[in-house]
C-alpha cells in the first residue's frame, strides 16, 4: 500500500499458534475491509509521514493498533460525516466488534 508514498510504515506483525485465533470467513472480511479502509485514510486524508501497524492479541481478543503522525482531528466526530469512517463502524458491530 505504501510503496509508492513518502509515508514509512512500519507493521508489527502478530505472533501466534493456530490454537490462540481462529475467524470465520465473515470475520476475516470484515477484518480486511476495516484495515484496507483505515490505510485508505491514511493515505488519502492524514498527510502523515509515518505510521506503524500492529496485531496484537491481548487477554484473548485480537487489536490491531494504528500510530501516525498525521493532522489530528476527533474521528468520534467524523464517524457522522465520514462514509468510510460509517462503514468502518457497520462491518465491525456486524462482528462483535469495538473501534476506539
Amino acid at each position: 500500500f505504501f510503496e509508492n508514498t513518502s509515508i514509512i510504515c512500519r507493521i508489527k506483525p502478530l505472533e501466534y499458534n493456530d490454537d490462540d485465533l481462529r475467524f470465520t470467513s465473515e470475520i476475516r472480511r470484515a477484518l480486511f475491509l476495516i484495515f484496507k479502509e483505515i490505510i485508505n485514510n491514511i493515505l488519502k486524508h492524514s498527510e502523515a509521514n509515518y505510521c506503524e501497524i500492529g496485531f496484537y492479541l491481548k487477554m484473548g481478543y485480537f487489536e490491531i493498533e494504528i500510530i501516525e503522525d498525521g493532522k489530528n482531528y476527533d474521528y468520534k466526530k467524523s464517524l457522522n460525516e465520514s462514509r468510510g469512517l460509517k462503514n468502518i463502524k457497520i462491518r465491525a458491530q456486524k462482528i462483535g466488534a469495538d473501534i476506539d
